[in-house]
């Protein structure tokens, strides 16, 4: 999926886009991590974030500290910790995929709905969310393809 960046909404003021992604499969039982390949074309590091949905809404994603795992070279992983935000970063012109380890979810922290558990229901995934501050990486083009989970 190629995700170009437009300009925040100038009458609304939001500075936050995403993209949803639908999940062609809802079972990821036994999954380890989940894996996306990304390129982007900025010169600067592109900070990102992105958030998995059960079913039920319940939305989780990379907390503070926590570990991924970047492709340094083919099938080679860097490991990485994500920002004080809960953001996720990627070098200039990085192209390769990013690992997303299960055990590194959390639930969304802004959420409160009524399906919050806080217990991650591999059986029934949704959708994955990829958020970005559009103020920061206007008219940037960002290509996110390739969504597996793997055990």
């Amino acid at each position: 999926m190629k995700i170009v960046v437009g300009k925040p909404h100038p009458e609304i003021g939001d500075t936050w886009g995403s993209a949803f992604i639908p999940m062609i499969v809802n079972d990821c039982t036994g999954a380890q991590y989940f894996e996306i390949w990304v390129t982007h074309d900025l010169s600067k590091n592109l900070n990102f974030q992105f958030c998995f949905y059960e079913l039920s809404g319940e939305p989780w994603l990379l907390g503070e500290d926590k570990e991924y795992l970047i492709e340094v070279l083919p099938n080679q992983f860097q490991s990485v910790l994500t920002n004080q935000w809960f953001m996720q970063s990627l070098t200039p012109g990085f192209a390769g995929r990013v690992r997303i380890p299960v055990s590194s979810l959390v639930v969304a922290n802004w959420y409160n709905g009524p399906a919050k558990d806080n217990e991650l229901n591999l059986a029934a995934m949704s959708h994955l969310q990829f958020g970005i501050n559009v103020a920061n990486f206007t008219d940037a083009v960002i290509n996110v393809d390739a969504f597996k989970f793997a055990k």
